[in-house]
């Protein structure tokens, strides 16, 4: 989010923000969006707001022990599904 409000995307969170009330989102003119696609992968979960199955509530033992590897290799399964379906070709 924060990098989203802050750097990417095409609205921020700047100085400007806070001298209305409520505090507002401008329009951000070096926003990625204009240049590319960002896919951000939340890692591991249940970090921001992804989630274990059956468990939106647990807390971070509720979906076992992460590691690097253990994580890279689910972030890898994502990828190679999420490509493979939008891009088959």
């Amino acid at each position: 989010m924060f990098g989203m409000l802050s750097e990417m995307g095409p609205l921020s969170l700047n100085e400007d923000s806070l001298l209305v009330d409520p505090p507002a989102l401008f329009y951000n003119p070096y926003g990625w969006q204009a240049h590319a696609n960002v896919l951000a992968i939340e890692q591991p979960p249940p970090t921001g707001f992804s989630f274990c199955a059956g468990d939106p509530g647990g807390g971070m033992e509720s979906c076992g022990d992460w590691d690097d590897y253990s994580a890279a290799e689910e972030n890898y399964k994502f990828l190679a599904a999420w490509v493979g379906t939008r891009f088959p070709e």
